[in-house]
């Protein structure tokens, strides 16, 4: 399994104490290191590596499943379509690929610049590369509560001229843990 865009490496290492031989891979070397200590806390036993997500350079075409969760819209739209070859660079034929990104439905009181994704941009950029079965709809729980978001927002309100108060009265859904939910698809696809 490839674990693409890591980060602190926290779906990685469920996958690999469930058994399976896990590689994570990410942009930033303070990300890599803080999910090598937790691998190693947790008697993880995966591979953890800093690497450019649009290119892979260097990993071998072995993956038979990819983990792509809440990296593809954080990507420039420029480098989309780098991303979705250099994930099929690094696969076996028939390799299963699950995408994690945020729909085009996010609320626009959300305090921070995120991409909105739509099921066209994905079948565009990832359809040259993966047959896609499915693109299902779903929410995203993130780690913010409503106050730290409310929070942020002002921030990003005051620093950008604008009034910091508004963010007083943002409203944005929320999971069973009081956690913000973001819509998010799910898209399958088996690498052509």
């Amino acid at each position: 399994v490839l674990d693409i865009g890591c980060g602190l490496g926290d779906n990685a290492i469920f996958l690999a104490k469930q058994g399976h031989q896990v590689t994570g891979i990410d942009g930033s070397e303070t990300a890599i290191g803080r999910a090598k200590d937790r691998a190693a806390e947790q008697g993880a036993k995966l591979e953890l590596q800093v690497g450019d997500a649009t290119k892979l350079d260097g990993v071998k075409q072995q993956f038979d499943t990819v983990l792509s969760s809440a990296l593809y819209h954080c990507l420039p739209e420029e480098v989309r379509s780098d991303y979705a070859a250099a994930m099929h660079k690094v696969c076996k034929p028939g390799a299963k690929l699950h995408l994690f990104t945020f729909a085009e439905d996010l609320p626009q009181s959300l305090p921070i610049p995120v991409a909105r994704v739509n099921q066209d941009e994905l079948r565009t950029r990832l359809g040259g590369h993966w047959n896609i079965t499915s693109i299902n709809p779903g929410y995203y729980v993130t780690s913010f509560t409503i106050e730290s978001m409310r929070e942020m927002g002002a921030k990003m309100l005051a620093a950008s001229g604008g009034d910091p108060s508004q963010a007083a009265s943002m409203e944005l859904p929320l999971g069973d843990d009081g956690r913000v939910r973001v819509a998010m698809w799910h898209v399958q696809a088996v690498r052509v």
